[in-house]
This record gives C-alpha cells, sequence and structure tokens, in this order.
C-alpha cells in the first residue's frame, strides 16, 4: 500500500519516459516517407493520445504517491464499463463486440481484474493494526484465532486466495472469447502468486497453481452451461485448443508473420515503411486471400513499419520497464505491476492490442504509474542530474503534446474545409478548388485523398473544362497521384473517373490492370478491374475494344 507522500514532480531523469517519448516522435517522423501516410497519422496519433495518457499518471503519481491507487480506481471503472459495452447482445454472438475487437477486450478485462485483486489484497492490509514489530494486533477482527489466541491463517494468504479464485473463474469469461488472452492472463497471474510471495514458499506457490487450474475449470464449466449451447457446445474450445498446425486461427497468425518479415526484407530495412503500412503491402505479396491491419505481433509490427530502429527503441522502452519492475519488487503493488506488464508483453506477441487506442490508454498508463513509483522513500534532490536528459525530456514532454493536438485539428479543419465544399449545391469550382489547396496544404497525410475527391468532382461537372484554373489544377493532382496510384485502389478509381470522360481509355485501362496488381488475391478487386475493361470494350471504338481484351486476358492471367 503506497502512502500519500508527496515529492517534487522534477526528480531527475524519467528513463521510461524519456525512451517512450523517443519511441512516439519517431512514429511522427514517419509521416514523411510512409509507404501510406492516412494509416501512419493514425497509428501515430493513437500513439501521441497515449503518451499524454503517461504524462498525466507520471507527473500525478511523482506529485503524490496516493494518486496511485486513485489513478486504477478510476482505470478499473472505466475498464468495467467498456469491457460491458463490447458485449454482444447473446451469448452466442458475445464474440462479436460493439465497442472494440473481443481479444482486445479480454485482455482488457484481465487487466482489469489484475487491478481488482490488488486493490482488494491493499484496502485488506490497510485496514490491520499491526503493533511496532510489524505482527498483527490482537484485536484486528479479520484475523480467525484459535483458543489460545493465535493465528491460524495469514491474512495476506486468505486475501490472495479469494483474489485469484475470483480472477480464474472470471477466465472463464475470457475463455469463451479469447484463449490467447487465457492463456497469457493464467500466466500472468501466476507471476503475481510469485512474486507475491517473492519465491520463498514453495508449497504455497504450488497451492496457488491449484488454485488457478481450479478457478480455471470452475470458470469454463459455470460459462459452458449459462451459455446454454455457446462456445463450448460446439466445438469452439476444441477448435481453439487442437493441434497448433490444424488450428485455423493460428494458421493465420503464422502466415501474417512470414508475410511481415518478408515485407520487412524488402522495403527499408533501417527506417521500415511507416505506420499502417502493412494492409496494403500485405494484398501485393500474399498468396492465399486474407484481409488484416495488422501483423498480429506487435514485435513485427513495429520493426516492419519502423524497421531496426524503431524496433530499438521500442524494445528499449520495455527493458527500462521491466529493469524499473525489478527495482520497486519489494513494494506491494509491484506484483501487480509485474502481472500486468507480463500480461500485456505476452498478449501482444500473438495479437494487435497495441494497435487500438483503447488498449493504448490503458498499457501507456500503467507505464506512466511505474515510472512515477520511487525506488526507495530517500529517492528524492539527492539524486543527480542530467541538464542534457532533463532538457530532453522537457522538450518531449511539450512537443509530443502539441504536434498531437496540430495535427488533430488541422485534420479536422481541412476535412471539414472539403466536406462542406463538396456539399454545396451547386458546388462552386473556385470554392471547391481553395479548399483543396488549402487542404493539401495543411494536412499532409491526407493529401492524396484530398486530391482525389477533387478529381472526383470535377469529372462530374460538365462545366468545369471550361475553368482554365480548375483543369490545370485537376492536371496536377493527376500528375501526383500517378506517382503513388500503385498504393490504392482508391487512387485508381478516381483517376480512372477523371480520364475516361476525357477519353484517355490508354490511362483507364492502365489503372485498371493496377488495381488487380495492388490486390492481386482479392475477388472483389479481379471484379473491380474486369467491369472496367468490359465498360471500355463496350463504349470503345475498334482499337479500344482491343485494347481492353488483352487488359483482360492480363488480368486474368495475373
Amino acid at each position: 500500500m503506497l502512502t500519500g507522500r508527496r515529492s517534487n514532480i522534477a526528480i531527475g531523469p524519467a528513463p521510461i519516459l524519456l525512451m517512450l517519448g523517443l519511441f512516439t516522435l519517431y512514429r511522427f517522423v514517419g509521416l514523411f516517407y510512409s509507404y501510406a501516410p492516412a494509416h501512419t497519422f493514425d497509428e501515430s496519433l493513437k500513439h501521441g493520445v497515449g503518451f499524454v495518457v503517461f504524462l498525466i499518471a507520471f507527473f500525478l503519481c511523482r506529485w503524490n504517491s496516493a494518486n496511485v491507487e486513485r489513478l486504477l480506481w478510476l482505470l478499473l471503472f472505466a475498464l468495467v464499463i467498456v469491457v460491458f459495452l463490447s458485449l454482444g447482445g447473446d451469448w452466442n454472438g458475445m464474440r462479436m463486440m460493439t465497442v472494440i475487437n473481443a481479444n482486445v477486450s479480454a485482455a482488457l478485462f484481465l487487466i482489469g481484474m489484475h487491478i481488482a485483486a490488488y486493490l482488494y489484497f491493499a484496502s485488506w492490509i490497510a485496514g490491520q493494526a499491526r503493533n511496532d514489530k510489524g505482527h498483527l494486533a490482537r484485536n484486528d477482527k479479520r484475523q480467525a484465532r484459535n483458543d489460545k489466541g493465535q493465528s491460524i491463517v495469514r491474512t495476506d494468504k486468505v486475501g490472495w486466495i479469494l483474489a485469484v479464485l475470483g480472477v480464474l473463474i472470471a477466465m472463464g469469461f475470457v475463455l469463451c472469447v479469447s484463449v490467447g488472452a487465457t492463456l497469457a492472463g493464467g500466466v500472468s497471474i501466476l507471476l503475481v502468486c510469485f512474486m507475491q510471495n517473492r519465491g520463498r514458499r514453495l508449497k504455497t506457490f504450488l497451492f496457488y497453481v491449484i488454485i488457478l487450474l481450479i478457478g480455471f475449470v470452475l470458470g469454463a464449466i459455470v460459462f459452458t452451461f449459462l451459455g446454454g449451447g455457446g462456445p463450448a457446445t460446439d466445438g469452439f474450445f476444441v477448435e481453439r485448443f487442437s493441434d497448433i498446425t490444424s488450428n485455423p486461427y493460428a494458421e493465420e497468425r503464422i502466415q501474417y508473420f512470414g508475410y511481415a518479415i518478408d515485407i520487412f526484407r524488402e522495403q527499408n530495412i533501417f527506417f521500415g515503411s511507416g505506420a499502417g503500412a502493412f494492409e496494403t503491402l500485405l494484398m501485393q505479396i500474399q498468396t492465399v486471400y486474407s484481409e488484416s491491419k495488422y501483423v498480429h505481433n506487435q514485435y513485427l509490427q513495429v520493426l516492419l513499419e519502423g524497421g531496426i530502429v524503431g524496433l530499438a527503441l521500442y524494445l528499449a522502452f520495455l527493458i527500462l520497464v521491466i529493469k524499473k519492475l525489478f527495482a520497486i519488487r519489494k513494494q506491494g503493488i509491484a506484483p501487480m505491476l509485474f502481472g500486468i506488464v507480463a500480461m500485456i508483453l505476452m498478449h501482444s506477441a500473438i495479437d494487435f492490442d497495441l494497435s487500438f487506442i483503447q488498449y493504448i490508454i490503458v498499457a501507456w498508463l500503467i507505464m506512466g504509474i511505474i515510472d512515477a513509483i520511487p525506488v526507495d522513500a530517500q529517492e528524492d534532490e539527492n539524486k543527480p542530474k542530467s541538464k542534457a536528459i532533463s532538457r530532453l525530456q522537457a522538450i518531449l514532454c511539450v512537443s509530443i503534446p502539441l504536434i498531437t493536438c496540430a495535427l488533430f485539428l488541422l485534420s479536422v479543419i481541412a476535412g471539414n474545409m472539403m466536406r462542406g465544399a463538396l456539399a454545396a449545391d451547386p458546388v462552386d469550382i473556385s470554392k471547391l478548388r481553395t479548399a483543396a489547396n488549402t487542404a493539401v496544404a495543411i494536412d499532409r497525410p491526407h493529401k492524396e485523398q484530398y486530391m482525389a475527391d477533387y478529381l472526383v468532382a470535377v469529372s462530374e461537372m460538365d462545366f468545369a473544362y471550361a475553368d482554365a484554373e480548375a483543369e490545370a489544377t485537376a492536371d496536377e493532382y493527376a500528375e501526383k497521384l500517378d506517382l503513388v496510384a500503385d498504393r490504392s485502389v482508391g487512387l485508381c478509381q478516381a483517376l480512372i473517373q477523371y480520364y475516361y470522360p476525357r477519353g484517355e481509355t490508354e490511362k483507364v485501362l492502365h489503372y485498371a490492370k493496377m488495381i488487380r496488381a495492388i490486390r492481386v488475391m482479392d475477388p472483389e478487386a479481379y471484379d473491380i478491374a474486369i467491369n472496367i475493361c468490359e465498360y471500355v470494350y463496350d463504349n470503345g471504338d475498334e482499337a479500344e475494344q482491343m485494347a481492353a481484351m488483352e487488359a483482360i486476358e492480363e488480368i486474368e492471367n495475373a
């Protein structure tokens, strides 16, 4: 139980804060070279928000250690709300989430159970009266006693047994949603038990293991019968726990891992392809069609997106977190923090938790608490400070929130300008051109989308080509989009819609073939490309019909 000791929030360098700040800033740098800048913008913004949450937790807890448990209570309440809102309407539909992904919801649920177990145990211990030697006072009514007044059981042991039993019964719910979260959660809870015992009593630890297994079985049984024809009775458990070589979920993840490594080798190995590039690049190299924005492995995701440099920063951040945990391992809150960090590290290796803003906020808040907890009561002004590191730390604390807010506000302003210009009836081509130029200038990550919207709008206006400036702007945008059209089906479609009314069928067929190449195994992309070629064939002259037939043959043989 942490006391409400206030301290100077400017205490020395905060290594976890510093490394997380560098990693977050590096995500923003990816906007300048990203393969998919719009996706990079979204992913970078998530981490920017997460860093702001980290700062809030860090400075609140550094200022007053009593804020640690206040934040944990608030976080627990928030997790209950999020997980509750994530449930489907009926048991069979439980895995259909309305707020976030099912596996991420399960992982958040287990983190919440870790926090609940700690708060239960901490409040129990805080309510006990102790004498000068640290023994429980005889007037403590929470303690069971024999006729001689001696303690029969240790209160902390009873508290942890009950807490762990509750957690593992609840894991029956998690089992119905995510096997990966269940396994990672089970290991993390065992780690909590081990750290609580400090590894001193093997018999006690083995007893905890038995309690965990009992809780696991009870949870599965309870939720199976409550389900009434739910996942357990339709073969769901058997399917998820079957041999890894025949489990479709495991096979899919292994395929994604292999694709991620292949993409990493083909792209810039030092700086990566930018956040969010996996979805686009996956479509170009896969041999069996599947769609996924994420690798389902945070470490490979960071390697692909940030290259060797990005992975090095991320691993350095995690190493510093683990190092700090071992430094505070004797404090009462340490077992819970060990369990949550273990949960985050293990489950993120088989899923995409840290691609969801909800999970990033929770994870980074916990990391902020860890960085804020002093190693000992004397960790104060006596700790030497590095001016260079302190200045860098201050720069990151100020610059990252400002960059996050600026990018978000500019994106909102640019998007509203374009939507307003496009929604006008009739569309004012002059205002649309001004809105497009402004949006492209102030919101660089989404500039291709604004250019594409402008081309489509111009192609639909008969009078547009009478406006020389409108045509010049459209031609300029088309030339710029041509350089990056091989990255997006949407850009190809916009260029097709722009060039076809102008009679440039050669370019139309070129982009139709490009659509097929971008999503080589996607049946929908195949249909789009073929339909475009058939439209050119049905409405073209003899030369255009021959070109369309050649394009169709090339698409079919791709």
